[in-house]
């Protein structure tokens, strides 16, 4: 759902209890703000 968010333009509120799932959401999130920064820059 962040990554959705992001990609919209939206506020997201996380939460994960498993770690190996936090490790993988955060480097998908984190590949969506890049994403996000890379579009914007290229306007």
């Amino acid at each position: 759902m962040a990554v959705a968010a992001i990609e919209s333009g939206r506020r997201w509120v996380g939460r994960e209890v498993v770690p190996e799932i936090f490790e993988i959401a955060c480097n998908r999130i984190k590949a969506a703000e890049a994403d996000q920064h890379r579009a914007f820059n290229e306007r």
